[in-house]
């Protein structure tokens, strides 16, 4: 078996056209379809995820067993955790899915987005001249310290919460719906 095929049911079936099937289900436009369909690698089909991230989060797809399934053990690679106890400073992109723990500091003049949904959990200290964006979902938690300079965005959709303390700048805006 190839690396762009899986088992399903009771076949095996390409990657690509199993996730492209799952995602018209879900609203997946024509145009992006056609797109994944010629993707070669899960690396280039991690590729799709990030750069339709709003459409993935909005419609839960890939949900994040799927996501871990299939991208299994490159998805860190992107930025992309699933049901994982992690720790990083100043990264870029991160996308936290499942059952997550993270311990993340963001500091210097970094600029960092965060995505964290399901029942995820992030303790995050920003300090410094450090500007991080995050959209939180679902049941989510945050608890944040912001220090000297940083600057923080938070949008709040579904039950996501959030517990902040510091100096820094903190803007929490509640969304009061589900998804963007």
């Amino acid at each position: 078996m190839s690396e762009m095929q899986i088992n399903v049911g009771s076949g095996i079936v390409d990657l690509n056209k199993f996730l492209v099937e799952s995602g018209r289900e879900n609203g997946l436009c024509e145009p992006w379809a056609e797109e994944m369909m010629k993707a070669t690698s899960k690396r280039e089909l991690m590729r799709f995820y990030i750069r339709g991230i709003d459409f993935c989060l909005s419609n839960n797809y890939p949900n994040s067993q799927l996501l871990k399934f299939w991208g299994g053990d490159i998805i860190n690679d992107f930025g992309v955790y699933v049901d994982q106890n992690i720790n990083l400073t100043n990264s870029l992109f991160t996308v936290l899915h499942g059952n997550c723990i993270a311990k993340l500091a963001v500091n210097g003049y970094s600029v960092t987005q965060l995505f964290i949904k399901d029942n995820s959990f992030a303790n995050i200290t920003a300090s410094e001249n450090s500007y991080m964006s995050i959209d939180a979902f679902d049941n989510s938690k945050i608890e944040i310290e912001t220090k000297d300079n940083a600057n923080v965005l938070l949008n709040l959709y579904g039950n996501a919460s959030v517990v902040n303390s510091g100096t820094g700048k903190l803007k929490i805006i509640h969304k009061n719906k589900l998804t963007y």
